[in-house]
């Protein structure tokens, strides 16, 4: 019963957020509701198809304040030095986005490289870890004839 009645104030919460012209990235009271946090970060998940061995990559994941406060990305979580974000840290004013860039070293060999790297995020109120997993295929390398 508890979970019908959960989905039904959700599908009304849907419907009500499509008539008031819900935008995710706008500062909408509905949407900070629905979502729970003041922010969103795009993307999440990042592959990088058939990289070359040992090279660098710039990824580039976009955190949009949809609060009323401003809110800073303070620093960055990862468990290898292959990953880290270059600008940080940086300051997000309500109803703007900013670029956060990672920069990523592939291997030098083929391998398959997985890794998350953990965003801390300061809030008025608190400091929240948000991942972004980023993921790569290095092919291997053809022999000469």
């Amino acid at each position: 019963m508890k979970r019908n009645t959960l989905l039904l104030v959700a599908g009304i919460l849907f419907l009500a957020a499509g008539a008031l012209g819900f935008r995710p990235s706008g500062g909408n009271p509905l949407c900070r509701l629905i979502s729970g946090k003041p922010f969103t970060l795009t993307p999440r998940e990042v592959y990088l198809e058939n990289r070359e061995p040992g090279t660098e990559e710039i990824v580039t994941v976009r955190l949009t304040n949809r609060g009323r406060k401003e809110i800073s990305v303070v620093g960055e979580r990862t468990t290898c030095v292959c990953a880290s974000a270059d600008n940080i840290p940086i300051t997000v004013k309500p109803g703007e986005t900013a670029e956060v860039h990672i920069r990523v070293s592939l291997p030098e060999h083929r391998s398959d490289y997985d890794q998350t790297v953990l965003l801390m995020i300061a809030l008025p109120n608190k400091l929240v870890m948000e991942p972004v997993h980023i993921t790569a295929s290095v092919p291997v390398e053809q022999a000469a004839p």
